[in-house]
């Protein structure tokens, strides 16, 4: 079509409004006719590798809010109004300040540090995310793992959950921070000796009952399993003189958990496991009781003397290192933590 200018038309007679209106349409055909078509859009294809989530310097920047807010924690004996520790971290933490304050002496604060020597950062390009921060020892030895979580774009990255290393521990390398760790499903066991889920159920298991077949699963010593089954050894001994039972219970939730792959075809996965003691006093035993520590009133223990029953209720975050397919290597403990958080207790009364 030869496009041509558009003309102002000629008057007509008013009586022929028809041919009007006529007119004036062939003119808007015509113009229309000669404008350019419209762009079609045309975006990129989606990567095929997702993105690393953050940027170095956004991941300094997320990370120097986390310190601030640890210090600030710290200063005030408080979590609250804090939105940069959240979820388990903020469970842990209220447990240790309240803890803190009612016995100083017996409940320490774990010294959580604000220096990193190294992250490992996520390639996704959906939320929640999380990235997962190494700080250095500090002055005593301890150094920790944290999980910095952001749940929705519009929400700051939090600390979520601080695992404690075992000293001398290796961490497995992941991809660098400007390519990013793809994430790892908990049920995906394609590619992994086990599942990041089942390797954590497996532990929370073993915990518990130390001769269970699934302890081949794991690598080694493991201190901090040990020192839980001292602790439940030594309820045990502390109750035996009035016949009274301990029973230890742990269970894992997969939506507190999270896996990133590693460069040698494997994984870490860190999870929290939940525990409890129950220490019970049959219920024919007549004026015996045993005592809890003080501190555990802060708690929510009615009463620290107990003539019946107690239940004290533990969060234990732990990171594992999982082999690749393949490998006859087991499951590495690179680490845990464990804070009590609650605890109920029940006296006898004349009808029980």
């Amino acid at each position: 079509m030869t496009c041509l200018p558009a003309s102002r038309p000629p008057a007509v007679a008013a009586a022929r409004p028809a041919r009007v209106l006529a007119a004036a349409g062939l003119a808007f055909a015509l113009i229309a006719g000669c404008a350019a078509p419209a762009p079609e859009l045309q975006p990129d294809p989606p990567p095929a590798v997702p993105p690393p989530a953050v940027l170095e310097e956004q991941t300094a920047r997320v990370l120097g809010g986390v310190s601030e807010t640890i210090v600030a924690a710290t200063n005030a004996g408080s979590v609250d109004g804090l939105g940069r520790i959240a979820g388990v971290a903020s469970e842990m933490r209220t447990a240790e300040f309240a803890m803190h304050a009612a016995d100083p002496e017996q409940a320490d604060l774990e010294p959580l540090g604000g220096e990193f020597a190294g992250t490992m950062i996520p390639a996704t390009s959906i939320w929640p995310r999380s990235l997962i921060a190494v700080t250095v020892p500090s002055d005593s030895g301890a150094q920790y793992l944290y999980l910095v979580t952001q749940t929705d774009p519009r929400t700051p990255y939090a600390l979520t959950a601080w695992v404690r290393l075992l000293a001398g521990v290796t961490l497995p390398e992941t991809a660098p921070a400007d390519v990013g760790s793809l994430t790892v499903a908990m049920d995906a066991a394609d590619g992994l000796t086990i599942s990041p889920g089942a390797a954590l159920a497996a532990y929370a298991e073993v915990k518990d009952a130390p001769g269970s077949p699934n302890s081949a699963l794991f690598a080694g010593t493991d201190p901090a399993r040990d020192a839980w089954t001292a602790l439940v050894e030594r309820w045990g001994s502390a109750l035996a003189p009035i016949d009274g039972t301990v029973r230890p219970s742990s269970s894992t939730n997969a939506a507190e958990a999270y896996a990133l792959a590693t460069a040698d075809g494997g994984a870490i996965a860190v999870g929290v496991i939940r525990s409890s003691l129950t220490l019970e006093i049959p219920g024919d035993t007549e004026g015996q009781s045993f005592s809890l520590a003080p501190y555990f009133g802060a708690l929510g223990a009615d009463n620290t003397i107990v003539t019946k029953a107690a239940t004290i209720e533990f969060v234990q975050p732990v990171a594992l290192a999982i082999p690749a397919a393949g490998s006859e290597a087991p499951v590495s403990v690179l680490g845990v933590s464990q804070v009590p958080v609650s605890a109920r207790t029940a006296v006898k009364t004349p009808s029980s």
